[in-house]
C-alpha cells in the first residue's frame, strides 16, 4: 500500500488493499501495474486495477518485461522430459483462470476427454504423481498449494492465458465451456450469500469465455445470480463491485461495445447495467457512455419501457455530474418514454425523477422561475396519485421515489434548522407550519420503512432510516433545548445501510447528516473525518453538488469564509438552486449583512 501511495495513486486504504490483494501481493505486479495506472488514467484511481493486463501493464514498462522470464521458463520445463511437461501443462492450466483453481474444477479439467494441448498427460496422473508435480512447481515459486487449491502469480497466470488464447483458441473455448458446466452444475440454483454466489459470478466469466454468452447472461447472471427484476445480489447484498465485474465479461469494448453473440435487446440492457454499477462504484464519467449507447438501442428498437428507464438513468447521472439542465431535460425524456410504455410503474417513478432533477435546480426565494418548482411539486403528487393506483395496499411513494418526495417536504424545515445552527440555538419553538410538515414526514417514513423492510432492500431501509433522522434533527435544533442530548436514534443504521448498498452516489447524503450530528455532540475531529471522506468521494466521481454541500458545510460548522467562497462557486457555476437559499444565509454574516 505504501509502494502504491509513493506512486500517487488514488484511492482508500481498502481500494490499495484490495489491488494488494489481487496482485498477490508482490512487489513487480505491484510496480507494473501501479506505472501503468499513474501512465495510462488520467484520475490515478488505483480501482482501475480491474481493468488492466498485466500484459500490457509489462509491455508499457521497457526493460522490465516479466513476460520474457516466463519465456525462459516455458523453454526449460518444455524440455525437461515427461515429468517437467507434466508440470507445463498444470501451470497452463491457471491460465484458465483470474484466481485460485479449485480442486473441484481441477478434476473437472482433469476428466475424459482430454483438452488437447492442456491436459495432455493430466488425465491419466495419479494422486501422487499430481502431487510431486505441484510440489515441485511450489519449489521453484511458480505454483502454491493450499487447502482450497492450487495457485500462481498473476503474471503467471496471464502468461499462459494469452498463449492458450492465440495458439489454441478452441480448446481455450472447450476449457472454458467445461468450467462453466462444472460451476452451474455444482453450485446451489440461488445461493443466499456473497460468498455463495461467488461460483456463479466465475461461471459467467467463464462462460463468456466460452463464447456462451447468451446462456450465461440468461441462465446464470439474471436468473440465479440477479434472480430476475428483484435484482437480488445489488439490492440485497449490495454486491456492486462483484456484479461490474460479471457485467464486464460480457463486453468486447469496456464499456461501450457488447457482445454481439448476445440479443440486440441484452445488450441495451447490458449497458444499463454496467452503467448503474460504475454509477454507484462513484465511476460518474464512465457510466456516460454506455447509458447513451443503451439509449439509442432502446429509441431505435422503440422499446419504450426500457428507454424510460435509460433516460431515466441518464437524468439521475447527469445530475449527480452537476449538469442540472441536462439532468432536468433527461428527465423530462424519461417521462414522456414511460408514457408511451403505458407501464404504471415507469410512469410514476419517471415523474418521481424529473421532479427530483428540478428540486436541485430550484428553490423558493431564489430569483429562479417559480413555475418550475411548481412543476417539481406537481410531478410528485401525480406520481403518488398513480402510486395509489398501481399498488392501493402501498399508498404512498416508496424507495428511492418516497425519499425524494421527503426530501422536497423538508426543504422549509432544513433551512430554518441551518439558521439555527449559525446561531448556535433555536428560537425555543417551532411554527406551525413547521411542526406539521417534520410530523406528516416523520410518519410517512416509518410507514415506508415497515414496507421496505419486509423486501430487505438495503439502499431503501438507509434512505428511510435517513429521512428519519433528518426530522428528528430538525425537531432539536428547531427547539433549541441544547441540554437535551441530540437525536441519534436512526443515524447509525441510515449509514450502516447505505454503506451496506455500496452505492458511492448515496453514501454522502448520510456522511452529511453525520457529520452535523457529530459536531453538535462536540466530536469535530470525527465530523472532519465525515466532511473528508464526504469530499473524497465527491472529488473522484465528480459529485460537484455534494463537493459544494461539503463546503458548504465546513463553512457554516467552522465560520471558515475561504469554504463559503468554494460553495458559493459551484453552487453558481452547476446552477444548484437547492442551496441559493441556504447560501445566501451563511454569506450574510460574512458580508456584514
Amino acid at each position: 500500500m505504501q509502494l502504491l501511495r509513493h506512486l500517487q495513486l488514488v484511492g482508500t486504504d481498502q481500494e490499495l488493499e484490495a489491488a494488494w490483494q489481487a496482485a498477490g501481493g508482490h512487489a513487480l505486479t505491484l510496480q507494473l501495474l501501479g506505472r501503468f495506472i499513474a501512465e495510462a488514467f488520467a484520475d490515478r484511481d488505483i480501482r482501475h486495477y480491474r481493468e488492466v493486463q498485466f500484459e500490457e501493464a509489462d509491455r508499457e514498462r521497457q526493460g522490465r518485461s516479466a513476460f520474457k522470464v516466463m519465456i525462459a521458463y516455458e523453454k526449460w520445463l518444455q524440455q525437461g522430459g515427461v515429468a517437467r511437461q507434466r508440470e507445463l501443462s498444470i501451470l497452463r492450466l491457471t491460465g484458465l483462470f483470474d484466481r485460485p483453481i479449485s480442486h473441484g474444477c481441477l478434476q473437472a479439467l482433469r476428466a475424459a476427454p482430454v483438452l488437447p494441448g492442456i491436459t495432455d498427460g493430466l488425465a491419466e496422473l495419479s494422486e501422487r504423481q499430481r502431487q510431486i508435480a505441484v510440489n515441485r512447481l511450489a519449489s521453484i515459486d511458480l505454483l502454491s498449494e493450499t487447502a482450497d487449491g492450487i495457485d500462481a502469480h498473476p503474471l503467471i497466470r496471464e502468461y499462459f492465458s494469452q498463449q492458450l488464447r492465440q495458439q489454441q483458441p478452441e480448446t481455450f473455448k472447450a476449457a472454458h465451456g467445461r468450467i462453466f458446466d462444472h460451476l452451474c452444475q455444482n453450485t446451489p440454483h440461488r445461493p443466499d450469500d456473497l460468498p455463495g454466489l461467488q461460483p456463479l459470478y466465475q461461471a459467467v466469466v467463464h462462460g463468456c469465455l466460452a463464447d456462451r454468452q447468451q446462456e450465461a447472461c440468461d441462465r446464470v447472471y439474471y436468473d440465479r445470480i440477479l434472480r430476475g427484476a428483484e435484482a437480488y445480489s445489488t439490492k440485497k447484498l449490495g454486491a456492486i463491485g462483484a456484479d461490474l465485474s460479471a457485467v464486464a465479461a460480457f463486453f468486447e469494448q469496456p464499456w461501450s461495445r457488447v457482445s454481439a453473440r448476445l440479443s440486440a435487446a441484452d445488450q441495451a440492457w447490458l449497458l444499463g447495467q454496467a452503467a448503474f454499477r460504475l454509477r454507484a462504484l462513484g465511476r460518474l464519467t464512465e457510466a456516460l457512455q454506455p447509458l447513451r449507447a443503451g439509449l439509442e438501442m432502446d429509441v431505435q428498437r422503440e422499446d419504450w419501457e426500457n428507454a424510460a428507464r435509460s433516460a431515466n438513468n441518464l437524468s439521475e447521472l447527469q445530475v449527480s455530474l452537476g449538469l442540472l439542465d441536462a439532468g432536468v431535460k433527461d428527465g423530462q425524456q424519461a417521462v414522456e418514454y414511460a408514457d408511451r410504455s403505458g407501464d404504471a410503474f415507469q410512469r410514476l417513478s419517471k415523474r418521481a425523477t424529473a421532479a427530483d432533477a428540478l428540486l436541485q435546480r430550484q428553490r423558493p426565494g431564489t430569483g429562479a422561475d417559480p413555475e418550475e418548482l411548481e412543476q417539481s411539486r406537481r410531478l410528485f403528487a401525480t406520481a403518488e396519485e398513480l402510486q395509489q393506483e398501481l399498488q392501493p395496499q402501498y399508498p404512498r411513494l416508496y424507495s428511492l421515489p418516497g425519499f425524494r418526495y421527503c426530501d422536497l417536504l423538508l426543504v422549509p424545515a432544513e433551512q430554518a434548522a441551518w439558521r439555527c445552527v449559525a446561531q448556535a440555538a433555536g428560537d425555543g419553538g417551532v411554527s406551525l407550519s413547521l411542526t406539521a410538515v417534520l410530523a406528516a414526514v416523520h410518519e410517512r417514513a416509518e410507514q415506508t420503512l415497515r414496507w421496505i423492510q419486509q423486501t430487505n432492500g438495503l439502499l431503501d431501509i438507509g434512505l428511510d432510516h435517513l429521512t428519519l433522522a433528518r426530522v428528528s434533527l430538525y425537531r432539536w435544533l428547531l427547539a433549541g433545548d441544547r441540554a437535551a442530548a441530540v437525536p441519534v436514534e436512526h443515524l447509525q443504521p441510515a449509514v450502516e445501510y447505505l454503506r451496506r448498498a455500496g452505492q458511492e452516489d448515496h453514501l454522502p447524503k448520510g456522511l452529511l447528516t453525520a457529520a452535523v450530528v457529530a459536531f453538535l455532540q462536540g466530536q469535530l475531529d470525527r465530523c472532519r473525518e465525515l466532511l473528508a471522506e464526504t469530499q473524497l468521494i465527491a472529488e473522484r466521481g465528480p459529485m460537484p453538488l455534494y463537493l459544494a454541500d461539503v463546503h458548504l458545510h465546513r463553512a457554516r460548522l467552522f465560520q471558515d469564509a475561504e469554504e463559503l467562497n468554494r460553495a458559493g462557486d459551484l453552487i453558481r457555476q452547476h446552477h444548484y438552486g437547492r442551496r441559493f437559499e441556504e447560501l445566501t444565509d451563511a454569506e450574510r454574516p460574512v458580508n456584514g449583512e
